[in-house]
């Protein structure tokens, strides 16, 4: 699951960070991000990063429980903002 976010990112110009203090950026507030919605494509990449990180919390990784589930909630209607934090 990782080298297909590797694979995708590196398409994208960008790289995962080597070390994370938390799971979010400081002042990352999806719930009002008014970005554009993502297009069909971008949305089932988007629900399946969720679906991976689903996973990861599965394997005893509590520490991102909470932002996995915040960002879960927000499957409906992605937005452009949420892959950006």
């Amino acid at each position: 699951a990782i080298k297909n976010v590797e694979k995708y990112l590196e398409k994208q110009g960008k790289s995962l960070p080597k070390r994370a203090s938390s799971p979010f950026t400081p002042n990352n507030h999806p719930e009002i991000d008014i970005s554009a919605e993502l297009n069909p494509t971008e949305a089932a990449y988007y629900q399946s990063l969720i679906g991976i990180l689903c996973w990861i919390v599965e394997l005893n990784h509590v520490d991102i429980m909470c932002a996995v589930s915040m960002m879960a909630s927000m499957m409906a209607m992605p937005r452009i903002g949420y892959l950006l934090t």
